[in-house]
């Protein structure tokens, strides 16, 4: 099991590296870079001088290892079987021991987990948004920054939503959400408690819209929280673990809380936090081990609630569309689903 917080406890992983270099094949940073420092075969050498104290942790080796996607696809091809992944992961969370969070990074963090503080600071930016972005050209999704502060000034972003996720989706009376209050979409023969993330949640809300109603065609009540929180994977992959496990102890409480019969996901990477995160970060918690793992086996992706479904009652027509699909790589190497979302598109196309 992951330790997130221990690069020592790696070291039999970091010196059973073989340098062969299978990882630069695969690594996306290193195509772009061509860098040593840039794949999991120069990290993990930086990692041992780190370790063993032959480099200082300076500015220039936070953002190597923060250059890292985190797709896992090194340690999926690696010979040797390397968890070169993890060894990056642990780290950054010695860098963060040893440097402290950056000031800019601590606000963000600690944003993160005052669900209303969070929210509100979100529902003011959607709001004010446009005085600190502007329109790209032929792209009327995407944004830049105007003033690129503590940005890559070629840096694009998707827009804020106005009207957040659970501001949308209605009652089964056709009211609103409140904010005190999860929302429903009424009475079905299964509970499933939606875990939207913040993208769905705050970007593209639309998707949480149309899987709620898709759910609800198949038989399946969805509850949407009403105040949202981060899954806390931002924090942890830039090594502040005491942040990520805070929020791990208060999602995981309140998500049991919700009394459903299944956690919902639709983002892989909230979806590899509830099913294998949380429980890394607080195995040993006395009080929130044994209810993390329950969190764990009772939380689904939405395809793998909705493949066998769909071939039992196939969807009312058929589109004509030719698709490409990418996996998700905390989706099919984090959770291992890749089967059920090709058999959701192979059902309406």
């Amino acid at each position: 099991m992951q330790r997130h917080d221990d690069l020592g406890a790696l070291r039999e992983d970091i010196l059973r590296c073989l340098r062969c270099g299978a990882c630069q094949a695969v690594c996306p940073v290193y195509r772009e870079e061509r860098r040593e420092e840039s794949v999991a075969r120069g990290r993990i050498r930086l990692a041992l001088e780190l370790l063993d104290g032959g480099l200082e942790p300076t500015e220039e080796m936070v953002r190597r290892f923060d250059a890292c996607t985190s797709c896992g696809r090194c340690a999926a091809e690696c010979p040797a079987g390397v968890r070169a992944d993890e060894v990056i992961m642990a780290a950054r969370a010695e860098l963060v021991r040893r440097r402290g969070v950056p000031w800019v990074q601590r606000a963000i963090f600690s944003g993160l987990k005052a669900r209303r503080l969070f929210g509100a600071g979100l529902r003011l930016a959607a709001r004010t948004q446009a005085v600190a972005l502007r329109h790209v050209d032929g792209r009327p999704d995407l944004r830049r920054a105007r003033v690129p502060v503590g940005l890559d000034a070629r840096r694009v972003v998707a827009p804020l939503a106005r009207v957040p996720l659970h501001e949308r989706v209605t009652t089964d009376h056709g009211s609103r959400g409140r904010q005190d209050r999860s929302v429903s979409t009424g009475r079905l023969p299964l509970r499933a408690l939606f875990f939207p993330g913040c993208l769905i949640s705050y970007v593209y809300p639309e998707i949480g819209e149309a899987l709620v109603r898709v759910l609800a065609a198949y038989g399946i009540e969805a509850v949407v929280p009403a105040e949202q929180q981060c899954c806390g994977l931002p924090a942890l992959v830039h090594g502040d673990v005491e942040t990520a496990r805070e929020i791990a102890r208060e999602q995981v409480a309140r998500l049991l809380d919700a009394r459903a019969d299944a956690i919902v996901t639709a983002c892989a990477t909230c979806g590899i936090s509830l099913k294998r995160t949380f429980g890394e970060l607080l195995a040993d918690d006395r009080r929130l081990g044994a209810p993390a793992a329950e969190l764990a086996r009772r939380t689904v992706d939405v395809t793998e609630l909705l493949s066998g479904r769909a071939e039992q009652a196939p969807p009312p027509g058929r589109l004509e569309a030719r698709v490409t699909y990418h996996d998700p790589c905390h989706l099919l190497r984090g959770q291992g689903v890749g089967r059920q979302p090709r058999d959701l598109i192979r059902a309406v196309i």
